[in-house]
């Protein structure tokens, strides 16, 4: 058992370069605990949204991401709002916003909105808190909302890898870089301009209409863009986290182990592409390539 201080002053020793055990438990601790309801989050809203037969998926922030988000934010662990994420990939522009809707009004939540931005990630976020789990940590978590297209953009900006955060935090850009920033820029503006013209334009025809969740874990090499292995899946979370947290700590630099919730195989490889696609990217409808 860890306080929420000790939780904390454990995360801030791990961003400083610790590799102490017990420092490592106490995150591990805060996820293990904030994961309680990672099902049952979903199939709260998922029942508000199911006729719309939309894709859902979630997911565990990984061990090293979270680690390198408080050496980026020096921000508190206890209250960062995606250790557990979902994300809602719609049909059109329109529906993603009578999903923003609903779920808005589901939690009594305002979102934090980026469509309207002219360059860089574009979708709709929302964290809700639902109260204390014990020990004083909370049932928090985030809800992503995002069209096919502009899923098709961060599943992009994703393959860069780390360096996306470089692209959009830094003003002194090496060429290469800034000439991703160039690409991903004009990419985000053809999206947003289709999508203010065809808001009702369906960007995607697939569905899910299957309501049989399970877990997956991933093995993918970061340096290859190859999928090195995926689990079968699983419906016991228990066991499938303990085997998730050994397969972390076992692994190498080049290794990027992945906990998953989807229904198949084949609805992960549409709610997370990275993972199956050629070069770690999907393929770009002609209506959106950029130029």
């Amino acid at each position: 058992m860890f306080s929420k201080a000790s939780i904390k002053k454990s995360t801030k020793e791990l961003a400083a370069g610790s590799t102490n055990d017990d420092h490592r438990k106490a995150l591990e601790f805060l996820r293990d605990l904030s994961s309680k309801y990672f099902l049952e989050n979903l199939h709260t809203f998922y029942n508000k949204l199911k006729e719309l037969k939309l894709s859902i998926s979630g997911r565990l922030k990984r061990f090293d991401t979270i680690v390198r988000k408080i050496q980026r934010s020096s921000s508190d662990v206890n209250t960062m709002g995606d250790l557990i994420g979902y994300r809602i990939v719609t049909h059109s522009y329109d529906e993603m916003e009578k999903v923003s809707k609903i779920i808005s009004n589901l939690y009594n939540i305002k979102p934090r909105n980026y469509t309207s931005q002219t360059n860089g990630y574009r979708a709709v976020h929302f964290i809700v808190d639902l109260g204390e789990i014990e020990n004083g940590i909370k049932n928090l978590f985030e809800i992503q909302v995002r069209t096919y297209y502009q899923h098709i953009w961060a599943t992009w900006s994703e393959s860069y890898g780390e360096r996306i955060k470089e692209i959009y935090k830094s003003t002194n850009l090496s060429s290469d870089l800034s000439n991703i920033r160039k690409w991903l820029d004009n990419f985000t503006q053809i999206i947003k301009n289709f999508e203010d013209e065809n808001k009702s334009k369906l960007q995607t025809n697939v569905i899910n209409v299957n309501e049989d969740y399970g877990f997956f874990i991933i093995c993918f090499d970061i340096k290859k863009n190859d999928l090195l292995s995926i689990s079968e899946k699983l419906a016991d979370f228990s066991l499938v986290k303990d085997n998730y947290y050994a397969l972390e700590r076992m692994s190498r630099d080049n290794e990027e182990i992945v906990l998953l919730m989807a229904t198949s195989e084949e609805h992960l490889r549409e709610t997370h592409p990275r993972y199956f696609s050629l070069d770690a990217r999907p393929d770009i409808p002609n209506e959106i390539y950029p130029l």
